[in-house]
């Protein structure tokens, strides 16, 4: 036994004791200091990496958005100018009917090479929500509101600054015949709504929907190569595209085939004013229960359809503010100025 033992003082092992525990803490403490740093570090690292993954998927979205708008683009005027040429080479030789059947369902082999996916069948078959009757009544309405509103900025443009419009309809119906019927309650409809609905609105939608409705909008309002169709179509054209984006392409299909059949009977029944009156007392009612949903509901639905995240705003401006689409709109725009000029020399 330790002589020195029990001369100890316990005062002296207790401060002792109690000076290595601390120690301990000390280093315990530390250590877990550095445990954290290292631990917020990682974090950190983590973070930046993800961030930087995030901007590479933007980016890489960003690039196959111009793309398409690119090929989009092309498409439409290549379909324009084919159209032309293909018209103006069977005019001569058949029934106007038959010529514009022809002449419009001809050109979408070249714009199927030039837009491979959506296939056409897929866009048929392309449904994001089934419409009731009474969400079909109601744009159904809603169209034909904006028809009359379009129709009151011609006539005030008529009257006012002396502007002549074409009468299309009352043009064809001049050449009534049973291909000239197809064509515009049928075949044309169809087609466009294949074009601009199917491979444009479709194509473009992926990236930005807001950029898909406000290009194929403008774009399906101007190929109609005259300043009062394209006003007249405007809100038409508006509405057709937002219920084949947020409804299916049929639905925007049904709609298109019932707003040229009622442009057709409006013109075949100018005469008959019964008819008219008939025609009228439905069209008018169906505006007014549109209007009311409208005003009651405040738009809730179009609101929402125009919220964007700030990448999808970023997006949104690069596709709308794109050398494609500029060029597009200017190629509308110079077939209507040449359109108006040749009836002006008429």
């Amino acid at each position: 036994m330790d002589p020195n033992f029990n001369k100890l003082d316990p005062l002296q092992v207790d401060d002792n004791s109690d000076k290595k525990i601390q120690t301990e803490e000390r280093s315990a403490k530390d250590q877990g200091q550095v445990s954290n740093l290292e631990s917020f570090s990682d974090a950190n690292y983590a973070y930046d990496e993800l961030a930087q993954i995030q901007q590479e998927i933007f980016e890489d979205k960003l690039g196959q958005a111009k793309a398409t708008v690119k090929k989009v683009s092309i498409a439409l005027m290549a379909y324009a100018l084919i159209m032309q040429l293909v018209a103006g080479f069977l005019i001569p030789f058949l029934d106007f009917g038959v010529t514009m059947i022809v002449a419009s369902t001809l050109p979408l082999l070249a714009v199927s090479f030039i837009i491979r996916r959506p296939s056409y069948a897929e866009a048929i078959s392309y449904e994001k929500k089934k419409m009731s009757l009474n969400d079909f009544l109601y744009y159904l309405g809603l169209m034909f509101f904006a028809s009359i509103i379009s129709s009151l900025i011609i006539n005030f443009l008529s009257d006012s600054l002396g502007f002549e419009g074409i009468d299309v309809m009352e043009s064809i119906l001049e050449a009534i015949s049973a291909p000239v019927i197809l064509y515009v309650v049928i075949v044309g409809p169809m087609v466009e709504e294949l074009l601009y609905r199917g491979k444009g609105l479709l194509s473009l939608e992926k990236y930005s929907k807001q950029a898909a409705l406000l290009v194929m909008t403008l774009s399906f309002a101007l190929m109609h190569g005259n300043v009062a169709q394209s006003l007249g179509v405007l809100g038409i054209s508006l509405v057709i595209n937002y219920v084949g984006l947020t409804y299916s392409f049929k639905s925007a299909l049904i709609l298109h085939i019932l707003n040229n059949f009622h442009s057709m009977l409006a013109v075949y029944f100018i005469d008959n004013l019964a008819a008219l009156n008939f025609i009228g007392m439905i069209v008018l009612a169906l505006v007014i229960y549109s209007f009311t949903r409208l005003i009651r509901n405040k738009a809730s639905g179009f609101r929402t359809f125009w919220q964007q995240s700030s990448e999808e705003k970023k997006i949104f401006n690069k596709m709308i503010f794109s050398w494609p689409i500029f060029i597009l709109l200017l190629f509308y725009v110079g077939l209507i100025i040449l359109t108006e000029i040749s009836i002006m020399m008429v």
